[in-house]
């Protein structure tokens, strides 16, 4: 399992990569069968932004870490954020 919070969400490449409560950088990948959730909600990769904090399941393929569910927390306001 990952814990973290997002730094960033490469789309084309479907890699998501977060900083973990150490402050060690992490990534994993997700496919079509990762499964989001937001509380108890369906969600999506969209819903993935960064700052959510998020728990993710993964499992080893080949030199990867592919995502199987992550789990949407609450956002986190980061130091680029700005109220609009």
């Amino acid at each position: 399992k990952l814990m973290g919070t997002v730094t960033a969400v490469r789309t084309a490449t479907n890699e998501v990569e977060l900083s973990t409560k150490d402050g060690k950088t992490e990534s994993f990948y997700v496919t079509a069968d990762t499964k989001y959730l937001k509380g108890t909600q369906p969600a999506a990769l969209t819903d993935v932004t960064v700052n959510t904090r998020v728990v993710v399941t993964t499992k080893v393929e080949g030199k990867k870490s592919i995502a199987t569910e992550v789990k949407l927390g609450a956002s986190t306001p980061g130091p680029a954020s700005s109220p609009r």
